[in-house]
């Protein structure tokens, strides 16, 4: 438990000790309207443990589309280009366990979960952040690498107009908001990111 949410915790006793003492002993006049709140406080402890809860739950954050060097590189003189989504996680302190991202690209059947870069694998504990890998540029070719699959190697042409979801989530917090965009866009963000 958060050391601030003892303090809510505190302040709420607090306040219920003394509405009950003001209460039994008769002391106060004011508080004869103030009593009206007593069979409430069970729900206002409620209430405000589930805010407490709520803010201190972690959750993951994609902050867009990065170019690294490649991930599987078989030959030093190929020229390819690794496509990243940077996760992070944003708020709470627990560490992001079995996150996984799944990749839909509809108009070609794909729906399959990605890989991570640190594990090379599709379930992983991620640490504050990571980068999950979206798909490989080599030879005008398109390779997605899946989890524990033979990577799908197309085209690139047949695949730049493509509409891509990703959605990321962890075993234990909030999952993200997914990320949507063409593919020819993602390459664009990636490179505009690399520049800043």
């Amino acid at each position: 438990m958060q050391p601030w949410s003892l303090i809510i915790i505190a302040a709420v006793v607090s306040i219920a000790g003394y509405l009950l003492l003001s209460y039994a002993f008769n002391i106060y006049p004011i508080m004869s309207e103030a009593k009206k709140i007593i069979p409430y406080i069970p729900m206002i402890i409620a209430v405000v443990s589930a805010l407490v809860n709520w803010l201190t739950q972690g959750s993951l954050s994609i902050n867009g589309a990065v170019q690294k060097p490649a991930l599987f590189q078989q030959n030093t003189a190929e020229d390819k280009q690794s496509y990243f989504l940077n996760v992070k996680r944003i708020r709470g302190k627990e560490r992001p366990k079995d996150c996984k991202g799944r990749l839909e690209i509809k108009e070609k059947n794909i729906d399959d979960y990605l890989i991570w870069r640190t594990t090379r694998k599709g379930m992983s504990d991620i640490g504050t952040d990571d980068d999950l890998l979206l798909f490989e540029i080599s030879e005008k070719k398109i390779i997605i690498h899946r989890d524990a699959k033979t990577p799908i190697t197309e085209p690139y042409a047949q695949f730049e107009d493509r509409r891509v979801i990703v959605s990321v989530d962890a075993a234990n917090l909030k999952p993200c908001k997914p990320y949507e965009k063409k593919i020819s866009d993602i390459i664009k963000e990636a490179n505009h990111n690399l520049k800043h």
